[in-house]
């Protein structure tokens, strides 16, 4: 699983956002952090990156998929 600190930065990012904090996962499988979900959302990041990145680039991912979701929920209260 995540590291639990890895989750507590995305909480504290997340209520700075104004967004609702997703779980963090982490796979094997990916390449690249990714947010995954359409209406439940999650912050997916390469398990290797867990290892190799430094906690500050990790804070820096999460916030930059942060910012993807409180985009995505800009666009929908807009509307089409």
């Amino acid at each position: 699983g995540v590291r639990n600190d890895l989750q507590a930065v995305a909480g504290r990012l997340a209520g700075k956002l104004g967004v609702k904090c997703p779980p963090v996962a982490e796979a094997e499988s990916i390449r690249c952090a990714t947010v995954i979900g359409f209406f439940r959302h999650m912050i997916v990041v390469p398990s290797a990156w867990l290892c190799d990145t430094s906690p500050e680039m990790l804070e820096a991912v999460i916030a930059h998929e942060l910012a993807h979701l409180r985009r995505h929920r800009e666009r929908c209260a807009r509307g089409p």
